[in-house]
């Protein structure tokens, strides 16, 4: 539920970059409705498929064929498919920041520094999913092997991956501590609201 949300609220995050530079006066004019929308869908997704998973192992605890599928459409429907929109998103970004370099020279301080900081947005974002992508390879790919030999061979074969697997998953779970470092350095809004935290809590 958790891999899945952050999954797509990563690509949401995406879409909603590559709006902020390619319509930066659209985005500026943009409600609070779709940044909610993505939120929920995100999550309402992410829970759905916790669900489903939950009752597969309710009513079919050891693993088949079925169990297989259903990781190999988990695999493609929740990390392929976002990696791809993300990595279309953050191309077009690129591509669009590139070509607008040359006309927000000749633009105002106000439009100039906005792009600025909405190109400092997207790369650091770039880098999160860059991150994101190193992190997660291995544990989705390792978790289909895993599965295959398990259905191959049973568990003869696949204590020897058990030590593969569960690296996979430190992996992957490290890359959320991956995060507030990136945000820490890149972002000075990030180091203002971990400051004021702090002093809050200490003052307690």
């Amino acid at each position: 539920m958790f891999g899945t949300a952050s999954i797509l609220n990563l690509t949401a995050i995406s879409l909603e970059r590559l709006h902020a530079i390619k319509s930066p006066l659209r985005h500026l004019t943009l409600t609070e409705t779709p940044h909610i929308v993505a939120i929920i869908v995100s999550w309402t997704i992410g829970t759905v498929l916790f669900f489903v998973k939950y009752l597969y192992d309710l009513y079919r605890p050891n693993m088949d064929t079925y169990f297989l599928v259903f990781t190999l459409l988990l695999f493609i429907m929740v990390y392929m498919i976002p990696i791809l929109i993300i990595i279309l998103a953050y191309t077009l970004i690129f591509y669009y920041a590139n070509y607008k370099k040359n006309h927000v020279r000749q633009s105002s301080i106000f439009e100039r520094k906005r792009f600025k900081r909405e190109l400092k947005a997207a790369k650091t974002i770039a880098l999160v999913v860059g991150l994101f992508i190193l992190c997660w390879t291995p544990f989705f790919i390792i978790n289909l092997i895993y599965i295959f030999v398990y259905l191959r061979y049973k568990k003869q074969t696949v204590s020897h991956l058990e030590h593969w697997f569960y690296a996979s998953k430190v992996l992957h779970y490290s890359n959320s501590i991956m995060n507030v470092i990136i945000y820490g350095f890149r972002s000075r809004d990030f180091r203002r609201l971990i400051r004021f935290i702090i002093n809050k809590l200490t003052k307690k």
